[in-house]
């Protein structure tokens, strides 16, 4: 899939991770999740970790807010 051409197909998730876009893939053997907010003015912000959802809460209470 490639994000920058559709940009709104990536799992949207809820609760405090809303805005959040999750998709999931593979490469080898390995199976990867990468999140990402879509901002239509902005572009992208892109989150890529092995434990993804462990992190991501504070992850986003540390972005500043709009």
């Amino acid at each position: 899939m490639d994000i920058a051409a559709e940009p709104l197909k990536g799992e949207p998730k809820t609760g405090p991770r809303r805005g959040v876009r999750v998709v999931k893939f593979k490469s080898g053997p390995r199976q990867y999740l990468l999140a990402y907010f879509f901002h239509s003015k902005r572009n992208f912000d892109v989150v890529v970790h092995e434990n993804l959802y462990r992190d991501l809460h504070d992850y986003l209470d540390a972005r500043p807010k709009k």
